[in-house]
């Protein structure tokens, strides 16, 4: 079939805020998106549709571009649709992270980053991960953090978040409120997360932990739950996301292996206190002059430690953290950047 000379074919979760983001980018930059996706309503990978999609891919004007987000499913699929002239990989740390732990895995990720001709990663420990997974099937890794939004950037009214926080997720108005924003699945150490919250509880019954459910995404038709100080939420829209970052104390995030992720720095930009593992892509924020909290081993006893002596963001701190933001993850640049090295060198 003949190519498309401007459309950038994305092969990533339909149901993904990052999916969106990265259309929208492409598409106000003169390009012409088109998704392919193995997700349809929810946000289950389906497998029985990935030979499907493969096939009749095969029957279609090849795009300019492809960009397959991720290094599992749609990964895979990515890797099995016919060439562009540009085929361009983005690593998900989990993924990556899981390859070291299965052969099988681990050979999917040589497959799919063969089929590329550059990676897109956003921090330097993934990048060289990749090379030392990786030797022999890695192509040319670029380094290119996300970025936040502008909506992010603006300048928030924290009281009035607060008051949307308390009234919404039934938080009572002394409280010290944490949030979790990442989901409950053991990749971000969820079980950790709880067992932390519930031993500085003990001590400190002012806290209140919010965990946001990225499985569930029906924000109208869900019920949070409140059980000791524990409020689950369903996924939340981009500005009420905002306006939980803003209305709380803290966030944590303390996966095992990440990105540059953009929910923490987001909360970093908003000016929230963040709690992170001590993992290399979290030091590489503090080294680069985000003011992070970075917890010890063993993660447990350090996390509880933090929940008991949690105090907001001074003034000065959150406004260093926010003009850092400013300066350095400005979505918009970040993304001309994102897009020159997807297109570069295509006619």
């Amino acid at each position: 079939m003949g190519r498309d000379k401007r459309t950038v074919r994305l092969v990533a979760p339909r149901r993904s805020p990052h999916t969106y983001t990265w259309m929208r980018a492409f598409r106000s930059r003169g390009w012409e998106p088109e998704l392919v996706s193995l997700t349809s309503g929810g946000r289950a990978v389906s497998w029985w549709l990935l030979p499907w999609r493969a096939l009749s891919g095969r029957f279609s004007p090849r795009p300019a571009v492809t960009v397959f987000q991720s290094m599992g499913a749609h990964g895979l699929l990515g890797a099995l649709l016919p060439r562009s002239q540009r085929s361009v990989v983005v690593p998900w740390g989990s993924e990556v992270q899981a390859a070291r732990r299965s052969r099988w895995r681990s050979w999917i990720g040589g497959f799919i980053l063969r089929r590329a001709d550059i990676a897109l990663v956003t921090s330097h420990d993934m990048a060289e991960t990749l090379r030392t997974l990786w030797p022999a099937s890695a192509p040319e890794v670029m380094v290119i953090s996300w970025g936040v939004s502008e909506a992010a950037l603006r300048r928030h009214d924290h009281a009035a978040a607060r008051h949307t926080v308390e009234a919404e997720a039934t938080v009572d108005h002394d409280a010290t409120v944490v949030l979790a924003p990442r989901g409950v699945g053991s990749v971000y150490r969820h079980p950790v997360v709880l067992e932390a919250f519930r031993r500085a509880r003990s001590t400190r019954l002012d806290l209140h932990l919010l965990v946001i459910d990225t499985r569930r995404t029906d924000v109208t038709d869900y019920e949070s739950s409140d059980t000791d100080g524990v409020t689950i939420l369903p996924m939340q829209p981009r500005s009420e996301f905002h306006t939980l970052l803003a209305g709380v104390d803290c966030v944590v995030s303390i996966p095992a292996a990440d990105q540059r992720s953009t929910a923490v720095l987001e909360a970093i930009a908003i000016g929230a206190r963040v709690l992170l593992s001590d993992i290399a892509v979290y030091r590489e924020l503090r080294v680069d002059g985000a003011d992070v909290d970075i917890l010890g081993e063993p993660v447990l006893e350090a996390l509880t430690l933090a929940f008991r002596s949690i105090k907001p963001m001074s003034p000065a701190a959150r406004e260093a953290n926010q003009q850092w933001a400013r300066t350095h993850e400005r979505e918009s640049i970040q993304f001309d950047r994102i897009v020159m090295a997807c297109t570069k060198g295509v006619r």
